[in-house]
């Protein structure tokens, strides 16, 4: 299996990694830099899918058959289009899946630890600052099919590799969420107790969450904006505001997960119309969540000179004012 590997330098001359795995920790330990790996050994949290008796079909036949009634008149992304697959013609729900690449990552949150990262193609919205928008559409990425059979390459690849759990992550795994579904029916003896960790970029209604409820342990909810204006714009997803609110409300007030993970990308100059309110609000899930602000904003994609304070990077100060912010609301962040 290919790797890309992904190093950024910026006009200061910081060097930076985006989705470090093993292999560069090596390369840069052979160039002098030294990166810490990150290991999830004190927080441990068991899988659901050890507690599925294999031969417990009629589960796995409820999820399916739940999602393909809901799929007829389709409301399971904040489109909710009734069927109509208006997402420029590309929407991949339902449909096979696709992914970009697997390998193990040593960057993410302590408490996913050391993560065996899925990359599936496909996604609901159109991030013009997207870090990998070749995994937005099914047509212009390289193209592997996600089938069960991924699990004998897997074995294969990471037989040695410590790994902590299993991540499910994009593009956006909302949209292939039936083949994910028959990848985990499938899961082998040997993967049963590692916890399942399940990406998503918050534009999916409740419907779609409550069909993870026993297949996910650690769900990582990306909110993105807290302004309808900003996801338009920024995104191309109209009502983003009301439709992650009311999914995460749902997923904290039903406990649907062991853990919740919400992450916030720090934007720059979206302090006043997404960041600020965005924490305002989530105090009320203040012990139902962990909250991440991420600070490796970087003008990619389609972002040019045009975007104004969009093309730069985000700046130390922007980053610690939603951190200590965050903080200072009573939020718990992740380690």
């Amino acid at each position: 299996m290919k790797r890309e590997i992904r190093l950024f330098i910026n006009k200061n001359g910081i060097l930076t990694v985006e989705d470090p795995s093993p292999l560069e920790i090596k390369l840069l330990s052979r160039l002098g830099i030294k990166l810490k790996e990150n290991s999830n050994s004190t927080y441990k949290l068991p899988s659901r899918l050890s507690l599925i008796s294999k031969k417990s079909k009629s589960f796995w036949a409820s999820k399916r058959k739940l999602f393909e009634r809901y799929l007829k008149r389709c409301f399971l992304c904040g489109y909710k289009c009734k069927g109509k697959r208006i997402l420029l013609g590309e929407c991949p729900m339902g449909k096979p899946s696709y992914y970009y690449q697997h390998f193990i990552h040593v960057g993410e949150e302590k408490e996913i630890g050391r993560t065996l990262v899925i990359e599936l193609v496909g996604c609901n919205i159109r991030c013009k600052f997207c870090q990998k928008g070749e995994l937005i559409s099914p047509k212009r990425a390289h193209l592997n099919p996600f089938t069960p059979s991924l699990w004998k390459e897997i074995k294969k690849e990471y037989k040695n590799e410590k790994i902590d759990s299993i991540s499910f992550l994009g593009g956006n795994p909302d949209q292939s969420f039936l083949s994910i579904l028959e990848f985990l029916e499938a899961t082998p003896k040997w993967a049963l107790n590692l916890p399942i960790v399940w990406h998503t970029n918050g534009y999916s209604t409740p419907a779609l969450y409550n069909l993870l409820y026993g297949l996910v342990d650690i769900f990582v909810f990306d909110f993105k904006y807290f302004n309808n204006n900003c996801a338009i714009n920024l995104s191309k997803a109209p009502k983003y505001k009301e439709t992650a609110k009311l999914s995460l409300k749902y997923i904290c007030e039903e406990r649907l997960f062991p853990l919740v993970i919400v992450r916030h990308l720090v934007l720059p100059g979206h302090w006043e119309c997404c960041q600020k309110p965005l924490i305002d609000w989530l105090k009320k899930y203040k012990n139902n969540i962990l909250f991440n602000p991420m600070s490796q904003y970087k003008p990619m994609w389609m972002i040019t000179e045009r975007d104004g304070i969009l093309s730069f990077p985000i700046k130390e100060e922007e980053y610690l004012r939603v951190r200590d912010y965050a903080l200072n609301a009573g939020l718990t962040l992740t380690e």
